[in-house]
């Protein structure tokens, strides 16, 4: 019998690979703050859940999110396996993104006998963001607290520089489309946590460290699916088919890589990546990983 977490940041198909896990006989595996599985559905499809359940359904969606982040961390890992074990007979269990990298470092492991088998999902940045991007407009739409803390988070630490952007590419500071960008290119803030906190993860004595899985391998290589369901303990030839695409956050895009997405940014949103992202100084961590960061021009912080 096998626990596992792979923690991520977001917007990294980490509800693709949660539903892929699943689909396994002897794998049962929850996603995200929810700690559900994934049904293979688009799950923040806004126009579906509206349709079905009106804006009651949405809002209660959005609650059921925000409780579960603000708990995260909140019971010992042990007990959040042990309701794992309630819920299903299969011996293998975990969880995905239900954790940040950042997270583990705080978690109370609790009486546990055997180590959990930790990885990290990543992606590029810059799909990073512009998943993010298309997340936080959806959510800040129906969820005033997602609203008011993405906001927060700008104002006390980034005022200076959006209003730098802003007049340099003569922009509305509250436009939501503005601060939706803005807001998603926090989340370079928490890959850079993340990337900190590796060295400490890994010298836990409850972590059986795994290393890191890149989304753009779980999703495209089966070398990659197969070696990961290896890790687990799980036979990869039972893995069964591979789910459909699940929460196409940004809209658009799809099948285009960093490269094209950078492209089609407009002026503003590339410097605003490009501040974040310097300042995050992620460069060296995710060319390390593999990653071509070719389109991003080096030491070309815009404010």
């Amino acid at each position: 019998m096998t626990d596992f977490l792979i923690a991520s940041h977001g917007v990294s198909a980490s509800a693709w690979l949660a539903a892929f896990l699943h689909t396994h006989p002897k794998v049962h595996c929850v996603h995200g703050s929810q700690m559900q599985p994934v049904s293979g559905a688009e799950t923040y499809d806004i126009d579906a859940i509206r349709a079905e359940k009106g804006m009651a359904g949405l809002l209660a969606l959005a609650q059921q999110v925000r409780r579960g982040a603000q708990q995260r961390g909140a019971r010992p890992l042990s007990q959040v396996f042990g309701d794992l074990r309630a819920a299903s007979d299969r011996p293998i269990r975990g969880a995905v993104h239900s954790f940040r990298l950042r997270d583990l470092p705080g978690l109370d492991p609790g009486d546990r006998a055997a180590p959990i088998v930790v990885f990290n999902l990543v992606r590029h940045p810059v799909d990073v963001v512009h998943s993010a991007h298309g997340l936080l407009r959806q959510s800040m739409r129906i969820d005033l607290h997602e609203a008011w803390w993405t906001a927060g988070r700008l104002v006390s630490g980034h005022l200076q520089t959006i209003e730098t952007l802003a007049a340099r590419h003569d922009l509305f500071p509250g436009d939501p489309e503005v601060i939706s960008f803005f807001g998603a290119c926090l989340a370079l803030e928490g890959l850079a946590a993340d990337q900190r906190a590796v060295p400490e993860v890994r010298g836990k004595d409850w972590v059986d460290w795994a290393g890191t899985l890149r989304s753009e391998d779980v999703t495209g290589d089966s070398q990659t699916r197969a070696d990961l369901l290896t890790r687990i303990g799980a036979d990869p030839v039972a893995a069964r088919a591979l789910p459909d695409r699940i929460n196409a956050h940004a809209g658009g895009g799809r099948d285009q890589g960093p490269r094209a997405k950078w492209a089609r940014w407009s002026d503003w949103q590339r410097s605003a990546f490009q501040t974040f992202f310097d300042t995050a100084q992620l460069r060296a961590a995710y060319t390390g990983m593999g990653y071509d960061l070719s389109m991003i021009p080096e030491g070309a912080a815009a404010a």
